[in-house]
């Protein structure tokens, strides 16, 4: 469950972390305040890698996205296993597809996670390894 936990969190800090990387592409300009900030800047890199315009994530758009941060990032793009993985969590409702409404409640359940770790609620455990 905690691995689980992991992979989810870790989902939610690359997708946010897309949109506050300087020098990536242009968007954040800081970590994110709100709750309100940080899903807007979830739901903007849905609209960047929605390359069909249907305001939903396929596996392959999902793919484009997490290969684009991690190059940003400069680091290994996930294997097809932990694309897998990262995408079936954001799929809550198992549709094949990740959707505004599981972005938001995503990102609430993260930043959530991100303000307990923040007010030194949590175990300090959000840096999954791997990748490498």
């Amino acid at each position: 469950m905690r691995r689980m936990l992991m992979i989810g969190a870790g989902l939610a800090l690359a997708l946010a972390a897309a949109g506050c990387h300087k020098g990536g592409d242009g968007e954040g300009g800081g970590p994110p305040r709100t709750l309100a900030d940080f899903q807007a800047r979830r739901l903007q890199q849905l609209a960047k890698y929605d390359a069909d315009h249907d305001g939903r994530l396929s596996p392959e758009e999902f793919q484009a996205m997490a290969t684009a941060r991690s190059k940003r990032m400069g680091r290994p793009a996930p294997d097809s296993d932990r694309l897998e993985e990262m995408f079936q969590r954001e799929d809550a409702n198992g549709d094949g597809f990740i959707t505004k409404d599981e972005i938001q409640k995503s990102a609430a359940a993260q930043f959530a996670r991100m303000q307990e770790r923040m007010s030194g609620g949590g175990d300090g455990g959000g840096q999954g390894g791997g990748g490498g």
